[in-house]
This record gives C-alpha cells, sequence and structure tokens, in this order.
C-alpha cells in the first residue's frame, strides 16, 4: 500500500506523476481546512503535505495523527 499524501492549490503535473509513482497523491485544487469534510477526512490518514501557503494550525495538525512533513512550494 502506498503513503498517502495531501497536494494542494500549486502542484506542476510533472512533480504530481513524480510523486504518484511511489505515493497515493490525493489534490486539492483549493481546500477550506476547517470545513471541507474531503480534505479532513484524507487528512486522517496522510503522511505528507505538499503545496502553497498551507494554513498549519493546532487545530489542525491535531486531526493529523499520522503526519510527518509539510512541504512549502515557494520561491526566494
Amino acid at each position: 500500500m502506498k503513503k498517502k499524501i495531501i497536494a494542494y492549490e500549486r502542484l506542476e503535473q510533472p512533480v504530481y506523476d513524480l510523486l504518484s509513482k511511489d505515493y497515493d497523491v490525493q489534490f486539492f485544487q483549493t481546500i477550506d481546512p476547517e470545513n471541507d469534510e474531503t480534505f479532513l477526512n484524507t487528512l486522517q490518514d496522510a503522511e505528507g503535505i505538499i503545496g502553497f501557503d498551507f494554513p498549519a494550525t493546532t487545530t489542525l495538525l491535531d486531526q493529523a495523527p499520522n503526519l510527518k512533513i509539510i512541504s512549502n512550494i515557494s520561491v526566494g
């Protein structure tokens, strides 16, 4: 079974394709981190998150018991 990761907002197709080889990638174009049931359910099993400007609040992180890493895509 592949490890589950969440990708959100900005993720170029070549990066998505590369990650998908080894991970179960669940992509969200936009997220409402407090009210999006699909996102919150996915977060329960996710071991990683990659994307742009993730709102890593204590409340949200408490709902991610398997989370090991958050990677922010940015320049600068």
